[in-house]
């Protein structure tokens, strides 16, 4: 018991860093081709459509959604044109410090209003963005998006983990956390989880055996609402889910009722978020403290 408590002790520790890099550092990375997953993919209703696993989002929504922003000249001498290219006239020259409103752009120009009114083209590597507006609906959409991605691939990082590590080698057997789906609507967002146990050929079994993993499971859930918080709804969910097993122990499906988590925005302040741990500020289907501790069989 006392080496498979050092091996806990130590795992958690391990867990906890990498959950806290992931949800710090996931956000910074801005690959090319941030087009290819900014289709529409929601409905009337406000569904989330999963987004391909392991895709990445930038920041901010992509330039081509500006409503308006503040730009600043960044050389001297800048020309203004009157049209989007070179050969186009010369308006004035600006000069470095200038401010000026973005309206629109292209792959390598903005389309500005100057402080008399006037409207021009301005290449934009002459020009620092430092205030852009975007209409409302498509900072909600990227929003619901960005989380999609970012808690598929902190998911797809946790079960790495598990995968990798001594508990597999030695029980044969760790827990599995998926994403089934995700949605907004009506002033709520859901995450839907599927919590199995697997094999080492990650097959889900059925198993009576205490889950010695289950503080690093809430910890993820923990880590789940903390991502959820910035969207700004009223009301945060996650379903989680639980295989049905026939007689002979083969799966049937994961749409068993495991438990169900609400976080109320009202309940979710910094202060109070710092006095008490996030998952006792739910309003739960099961008691918190009992999450994961055994398998589903």
């Amino acid at each position: 018991m006392g080496i498979l408590y050092t091996f806990a002790t130590m795992f958690s520790r391990s867990l906890i860093l990498l959950l806290l890099l992931v949800a710090t550092a996931f956000a910074q990375e801005a690959p090319k081709g941030i087009e290819d997953f900014m289709e529409d993919t929601a409905d009337p209703e406000g569904q989330i459509i999963n987004l391909p696993v392991g895709a990445v989002l930038s920041d901010s929504p992509p330039l081509d959604h500006i409503i308006e922003g503040v730009g600043t000249v960044v050389y001297s001498t800048v020309p203004i044109h009157s049209a989007a290219t070179k050969t186009s006239r010369i308006i004035r020259f600006a000069v470095p410090g200038e401010k000026m409103i973005v309206t629109a752009n292209n792959e390598d120009w903005y389309s500005i209003r100057m402080y008399n009114g006037r409207e021009g083209f301005i290449e934009r590597r002459n020009l620092k963005t430092v205030k852009v507006f975007y209409d409302e609906s498509v900072t909600t959409n990227y929003m619901n998006k960005r989380l999609n991605v970012e808690l598929h691939e902190i998911v797809k990082r946790f079960n790495r983990l598990m995968n990798e590590s001594i508990f597999l080698e030695k029980f044969q057997l760790i827990p599995r956390i998926l994403i089934s789906n995700s949605s907004t609507r009506r002033g709520t967002i859901t995450i839907t989880l599927e919590y199995s146990a697997v094999d080492s050929s990650g097959n889900i079994i059925p198993s009576r055996q205490a889950n010695v993993l289950n503080n690093e499971l809430q910890k993820l859930v923990e880590l789940i609402f903390m991502k959820m918080l910035p969207t700004k709804v009223q009301n945060y969910v996650i379903i989680i889910k639980k295989p049905l097993f026939s007689d002979d122990g083969h799966v049937i499906n994961v749409s068993g009722e495991y438990a169900t988590l609400t976080l109320k925005a009202e309940d979710a302040t910094i202060a109070k978020i710092k006095e008490s741990p996030l998952l006792t500020l739910t309003e739960s289907t099961m008691p918190v403290d009992e999450l994961f501790r055994e398998y589903p069989y």
